[in-house]
């Protein structure tokens, strides 16, 4: 897993003992018995530590892309170097739908801080219900776009352990 992974599963999960963070685009020889595959973790633009992983062994290779959020300026370069070596690709295709029109996550986040600036001026606070990891994108987007701390409520229902990974990227 990633870096990131690693440290969200070792503070919700304390019994994890054995967990193994790679770097993102350098790959790692796995042995696996008298088998050897190179893993390369690519990075998937989803929620923090999301990773694809791209697995070649002698006569295979493999992209599992998990959750991912496909944008051009970060994976055609990432993806460039498979240069079609891939025999299989597991790939999730929740949000697919050809008649389905998804906004880059940059265009997303724009519209968001354009929705906040054009909030009413008699309302000038806003709570954001962000009570999962993957959200993290907003609210860094809201605290760069405004120059303000985003605060988080210590006091909500939240898992204090979601509050530590938040406050971590915060």
């Amino acid at each position: 897993c990633s870096f990131t992974t690693k440290q969200i599963l070792e503070q919700w999960y304390k019994k994890l003992t054995r967990i193994v963070a790679l770097e993102q685009d350098s790959p790692v020889l796995v042995y696996i018995g008298a088998m050897v595959v190179t893993v390369t973790l690519i990075d998937a633009n989803h929620c923090p530590g999301s990773v694809m992983f791209y697995i070649q062994g002698p006569d295979f290779s493999r992209l599992h892309t998990g959750d991912f959020r496909y944008d051009p300026q970060i994976h055609d370069d990432a993806l460039s170097w498979l240069n079609g070596r891939v025999d299989c690709a597991y790939i999730d295709t929740t949000f697919a739908h050809p008649s389905w029109e998804i906004p880059t996550k940059a265009t997303s986040l724009q519209h968001a801080i354009t929705l906040l600036r054009d909030r009413s001026p008699r309302h000038p606070t806003t709570y954001i219900a962000a009570d999962s990891l993957g959200q993290e994108d907003l609210l860094l987007a809201i605290r760069d776009a405004f120059q303000q701390p985003v605060v988080l409520d210590v006091s909500s229902p939240l898992p204090p352990e979601t509050l530590a990974v938040w406050t971590f990227w915060l």
